[in-house]
């Protein structure tokens, strides 16, 4: 559990926008994994930052309790 004020940062194989989203499938299977979609992580609660890198295949998500006054995330 986080403290108010704690964060999380999670780094995330992430499922990229078209056409590289055309790869992911073989990868998916060799892998024995699931990317993560856009929906999923934009639906976490506490969301403070999402970042996207290397095309999209790769994502940052902060999570964290608000301190009172705290703004909102912060979205890309």
């Amino acid at each position: 559990m986080l403290k108010r004020g704690g964060r999380v940062v999670l780094l995330f194989i992430s499922l990229p926008s078209f056409p590289l989203r055309l790869v992911i499938p073989p990868i998916e299977l060799f892998f024995r994994m699931k990317c993560l979609t856009r929906e999923q992580y934009l639906a976490f609660p506490g969301l403070q930052l999402v970042r996207s890198f290397a095309g999209g295949f790769e994502t940052l998500v902060v999570l964290g309790k608000q301190v009172d006054g705290e703004g909102g995330a912060s979205r890309q």
